[in-house]
């Protein structure tokens, strides 16, 4: 059991969620032109350079 949660968080971490959430969310923005920002700005700082970019 140990061994299957240490495998997902490496693979969450490196996976980087919070980019993918950002990248996610500036898409349905394109396509609605809606954007949760009291979402986005609960996320953690890896996230603001997909913000700025």
């Amino acid at each position: 059991m140990f061994v299957v949660s240490l495998a997902g968080y490496v693979i969450v971490n490196y996976l980087n969620i919070n980019k993918l959430i950002v990248v996610k969310n500036l898409e349905r923005y394109e396509e609605t032109g809606r954007l949760d920002k009291n979402y986005l700005s609960t996320l953690l700082s890896d996230a603001i350079p997909t913000l700025i970019l």
